[in-house]
């Protein structure tokens, strides 16, 4: 067992001093490469880059509500699912446990999703409307 360790650390350190002298290329050849760019052609890249970033990050405003709200209506789903396998059971029924959870967790998230959509897509047009 401790020779894999020690064959793993020592593999390791190969690696990472093959990948630092090969970042140091890599940054070597991007400082030869902007020296020869006009400071006008610099300024219009980097404005791109920026206008690229803000248009991405525009496309992930929505992610934290789309994943709040999915892991809400799975864990709703989940519940109800219980309930009605418990209920199910109670009354003498004999059904799987799966067979009233997974049907009730993938229409809630299917209806959050549904949901979250049509939230964003009212953003997204009030937002328009604003411009």
């Amino acid at each position: 067992m401790e020779g894999i360790i020690i064959t793993g650390i020592v593999f390791f350190f190969v690696y990472k001093i093959i990948e630092f002298s090969v970042l140091q290329n890599n940054r070597k050849h991007l400082i030869n490469r902007m020296s020869q760019i006009s400071p006008e052609t610099f300024q219009s890249n980097i404005n791109a880059l920026n206008d690229a970033q803000n248009s991405k990050s525009n496309g992930n405003r929505f992610s934290s509500l789309r994943w709040g709200v999915l892991a809400l209506s799975v864990g709703l789903g989940w519940f109800l699912g219980e309930l009605m396998y418990w209920e199910a059971c109670h009354v003498g029924h004999h059904i799987s446990r799966e067979s009233m959870i997974i049907p009730t967790t993938a229409i809630f998230a299917g209806i959050a999703l549904i949901v979250v959509y049509f939230i964003e897509k009212k953003e997204f047009k009030s937002a328009k409307g604003s411009e």
